[in-house]
């Protein structure tokens, strides 16, 4: 990676939850770590796969999942090809689909680090 930018995407995954009148927020924490990032020579974009896919909405069993699909994750991740991808992990409840978001990323990019990210991984690592 020497001699030339790293490139970062820093993501908040779809959310698997039981009640979809959540609402998306502004991905502020992403925010304040692209700008960092951006401070020291990183290229950075932001995925808010949440608020861009809202209006696709899976369901399983008692769950829903709202967010872009995990093809159109995909797509962007293969169009951007980043060196690293970021991870917002907040809630523990979102275990498994944060897993499945950093399987499909190395699946993907095997050569990317996948860093996740948040009050989770944090306390619980």
């Amino acid at each position: 990676m020497a001699g030339r930018e790293i490139k970062t995407l820093l993501m908040v995954p779809p959310l698997r939850m039981r009640d979809i009148a959540n609402e998306p927020y502004p991905p502020i924490g992403l925010s304040y770590i692209a700008a960092c990032l951006e401070e020291n020579g990183f290229g950075v974009r932001i995925l808010d796969a949440f608020s861009e896919g809202r209006e696709n909405i899976g369901q399983e069993g008692d769950y829903f999942t709202v967010g872009l699909p995990e093809e159109a994750i995909r797509e962007r991740l293969l169009e951007y090809k980043p060196d690293i991808v970021g991870i917002s992990w907040n809630f523990t409840n979102f275990f498994d689909s944060r897993l499945q978001i950093a399987d499909l990323v190395k699946s993907t990019l095997p050569k990317c680090l996948v860093v996740l990210g948040g009050a989770h991984v944090t306390m619980e690592y």
